[in-house]
């Protein structure tokens, strides 16, 4: 019994897509008021963004089984 109290949940296949829905959507929330913001290197800041949230994706898709991202 230890060991399955000691054991991670995996998450579902819908459980792992509604996290990535959630994760896009707030990705392009943060990118659009990005965009709206008048400041200096305002392409660079905006490059950074877009960099950090595919990374953030990456790494979430990275813990998915092929087949699931599939």
């Amino acid at each position: 019994m230890p060991q399955a109290a000691e054991r991670k949940r995996t998450p579902s296949v819908q459980e792992a897509l509604d996290q990535v829905k959630a994760l896009l959507q707030k990705h392009r929330i943060v990118e659009s008021m990005v965009r709206k913001q008048d400041m200096p290197r305002h392409e660079l800041v905006e490059s950074l963004v877009h960099k950090q949230n595919l990374v953030e994706l990456q790494k979430k898709l990275d813990r998915l089984h092929p087949a699931e991202v599939a």
